[in-house]
């Protein structure tokens, strides 16, 4: 996936940034040591919008959110995003995907976390996945300017096709996240997870996502991101890729 030509493109992108964002903005200062028992809360919003009417009718929508509240030892994270896609009088693309985790820290590097998602894609022939994880995460990196997170588990999965076919069954799970600051608005951000089935070898799944987000006013930026969900075994009738590259202003609150 890392060969893609989009991908590529982000990181050209991403030096263009660096060197734009360094031009605004003074490389952040060191991370304070954690005080106390502070709670922080940060909402994020992408929104990406898309309509033509005329010779041409189509309309795409997209549209992404984060909510993160953070502890001393522990934090909580919503994630949520939808894709939707319409030509004409046909809707050809309407991709639903909701998760929550918790993460509990152990020691200095180590967490332990637990989660859930709820994943819709009928054009992928999912009417509905549920997925219930947990786990282990190490941060081998984790510096002001760089974010190393490699981490391992196993899941639950629960399957329902559009043909009503359904279909449960145990997973290992592991997944790396790699980030980088530019400035603290402006970062290049990496994660892959895989999912391979404990009860069918040809049973695997990648879900890779890549983004890149340069700042544009104040709590304004503007998000380049391409994911890429892979399943070696898809549904009869559909292929086994599905690729979505978004260009969409991320406001923060």
């Amino acid at each position: 996936m890392l060969r893609n030509p989009v991908v590529l493109t982000l990181f050209a992108a991403a030096l263009l940034v660096s060197g734009a964002a360094a031009a605004q903005e003074p490389a952040a200062p060191a991370a304070p040591a954690e005080a106390g028992h502070a709670r922080e809360t940060k909402l994020t919003l992408d929104l990406g919008f898309v309509n033509a009417s005329g010779n041409t009718r189509v309309t795409t929508l997209s549209l992404a959110e984060q909510l993160a509240v953070k502890a001393a030892r522990w934090e909580f994270r919503e994630v949520g995003s939808v894709v939707y896609g319409r030509t004409g009088d046909s809707t050809t693309a309407e991709q639903l995907k909701l998760d929550t985790r918790v993460e509990l820290r152990l020691v200095a590097v180590l967490f332990f976390f637990l989660g859930g998602t709820y994943e819709r894609n009928r054009f992928a022939g999912i009417a509905r996945r549920f997925e219930e994880y947990g786990g282990f995460a190490v941060k081998i990196i984790d510096r002001p300017a760089d974010l190393l997170t490699l981490e391992a588990g196993s899941s639950l999965n629960q399957d329902q096709t559009t043909a009503n076919h359904s279909d449960n069954f145990a997973a290992l799970k592991a997944g790396l996240l790699y980030r980088h600051n530019f400035t603290k608005a402006a970062y290049f951000q990496q994660t892959v997870e895989t999912i391979p089935s404990l009860e069918n070898s040809n049973d695997l799944r990648v879900n890779s996502e890549t983004a890149l987000v340069a700042p544009l006013a104040g709590r304004v930026a503007i998000k380049l991101g391409y994911v890429v969900k892979y399943d070696k075994r898809p549904e009869p009738g559909f292929q086994t890729s599905d690729r979505v590259l978004t260009t969409a202003v991320q406001i923060v609150f």
